[in-house]
């Protein structure tokens, strides 16, 4: 199982890797950043989808290893991302630095304590939702440390109510979709699409 799924990772890689040069060499300068990060964003997709289909079938060690490697690649697809964002946006050092705090959400090493007290102490879902609201308090994260957070809570029911305390934290809201995949069943994503647009109009 586990080959199969590397098989499959490294399918979807090439496969993105194969498109972005493909458009790359057949856009103009100004044309290819979209369109790359498009295939960025394809790619995470199909990351996602890997995990919804196949990580059920891991043992437990083999879950933990990858999903710290579908971290790490997706921590250089960001990367990617943001240096693509930044150079369309001409160095948007005139935005200030505030800006780029804001998309950077939560650092990186503090986030990867809070989980790793999260996994180690916390080990029901009646558990893991107040320490998340702690986490979270004064600060601000990314759509996709909130969907890292949401694919913590076992029970999907109990996704929704983790989705209500961590979509306000959320700043960049346009990936919303990261954390809309971490649900299993229709209805619990459909009511968290609802708690979303109520916020949009408030």
């Amino acid at each position: 199982m586990k080959k199969i799924v590397l098989v499959l990772v490294a399918a979807v890689l090439l496969t993105g890797v194969a498109a972005g040069k493909e458009k790359k060499e057949s856009l103009k300068d100004d044309e290819k950043r979209p369109q790359i990060i498009d295939c960025i964003r394809g790619i995470k997709k199909e990351f996602t989808e890997i995990e919804r289909r196949f990580l059920k079938d891991l043992t437990y060690y083999e879950k933990k290893e990858f999903e710290s490697r579908m971290g790490r690649i997706d921590s250089f697809l960001n990367q990617i991302e943001k240096a693509t964002l930044k150079n369309e946006e001409g160095g948007a050092s005139e935005q200030g630095e505030g800006a780029k705090i804001r998309e950077q959400g939560m650092e990186e090493d503090v986030f990867k304590k809070n989980v790793e007290y999260l996994t180690n102490n916390c080990k029901f879902d009646k558990d893991r939702i107040p320490f998340m609201d702690l986490m979270i308090s004064g600060r601000k994260i990314t759509a996709e440390q909130a969907a890292f957070l949401l694919r913590e809570i076992k029970m999907d029911s109990r996704r929704v109510e983790a989705f209500k305390l961590l979509y306000p934290k959320v700043i960049d809201k346009e990936k919303t979709y990261y954390l809309l995949e971490a649900f299993t069943f229709q209805k619990n994503r459909e009511e968290a699409e609802e708690f979303m647009k109520s916020r949009e109009k408030e």
